[in-house]
């Protein structure tokens, strides 16, 4: 009897930590998946915009 129930209380606690590791799953996927958004935001939009905005910069000032 007393080996049962801690049987039972075993495999609650299971259950409990497999819907915990579910949810972590997900939120990691979030974060990932926002890492790579950032990564290509700067590669593909701010360094270009850096880029241009300095030459022009670069012309006006030697250019009067």
């Amino acid at each position: 009897m007393d080996i049962e129930h801690e049987v039972e209380e075993v495999k609650t606690r299971v259950g409990k930590l497999e819907d915990c590791v579910s949810g972590m799953k997900v939120d990691i996927g979030k974060l990932l998946g926002s890492a790579d958004t950032v990564e290509k935001l700067l590669k593909y939009v701010v360094l270009p915009l850096l880029v241009i905005v300095g030459g022009l910069v670069g012309i006006k000032l030697i250019v009067p």
